[in-house]
């Protein structure tokens, strides 16, 4: 899948990437020096709300993508990115929110890979103090190919 996921971004872009490492990264198992540098040199990141998206900003590739997964309400199944506005805000890179993509999101209830995923829709009317409570769970294939057209500045 890397291979074919680093063919179909170079493309377009004249091969100007070298390599993809797809990571699960858990940042409590590296210092923070080390999260840091992790940081400065990743072009695409994707997270969910939390202190974890605040990475973002050790970002400094011009053309680093953030892509965001709004957090969702088990009871409503109705999502928010309220608090992407931070990273606008202080971000020098792309963002890119799943709230345009809801078909790529379900609320799943329970924290099972197993366990039923419900769409979800988008919140009318929202608190600064919103807080989700789903587990949320992205089409990979779809996930894959916003990346790619991300990378093609095609989005």
């Amino acid at each position: 899948m890397k291979e074919r996921l680093l063919e179909q971004v170079n493309e377009v872009n004249g091969h100007v990437f070298e390599n993809i490492e797809i990571v699960n990264l858990k940042l409590e198992s590296i210092s923070v020096a080390q999260q840091i540098e992790f940081f400065t040199t990743l072009n695409v990141y994707v997270t969910t709300q939390g202190s974890a998206s605040f990475m973002s900003l050790f970002m400094i590739n011009p053309n680093a993508l953030m892509i965001y997964v709004p957090s969702c309400l088990k009871e409503t199944f109705m999502c928010s990115d309220i608090h992407l506005q931070v990273h606008e805000t202080f971000s020098n890179i792309r963002i890119i929110s799943l709230m345009d993509h809801l078909h790529l999101i379900q609320c799943v209830t329970e924290n099972s890979h197993q366990a039923q995923g419900f769409p979800v829709k988008p919140i009318d009317v929202i608190s600064p103090e919103f807080k989700g409570d789903c587990h949320e769970r992205v089409n990979p294939e779809g996930l894959k190919d916003l990346i790619v057209k991300s990378l093609r500045r095609e989005l």
